[in-house]
């Protein structure tokens, strides 16, 4: 089963720590809102099947999905 880790990943410096740490994959949110490339440089680095995405989102009252960053916690709208 690949270990896969998220939460605080703001550079390429993390990544490879995290990498040689012995993580598998790593799972990206935060960072990609400012920087949409560094999926990409992840990817060109580590390979895209150790690269992850996650979209979080809320769905409001009215029945509208919301994406949000940082754990949930902040609307990036």
């Amino acid at each position: 089963m690949p270990l896969a880790y998220g939460g605080g990943i703001q550079n390429m410096n993390d990544v490879n720590t995290l990498i040689k740490s012995g993580v598998e994959k790593v799972i990206l949110n935060t960072s990609i809102y400012n920087n949409p490339s560094f999926i990409r440089e992840v990817s060109d680095s580590i390979g895209a099947s150790s690269t992850v995405v996650c979209i979080d989102y809320k769905i409001d009252s009215n029945g509208n999905p919301h994406v949000y960053s940082q754990g949930g916690s902040k609307n990036k709208h």
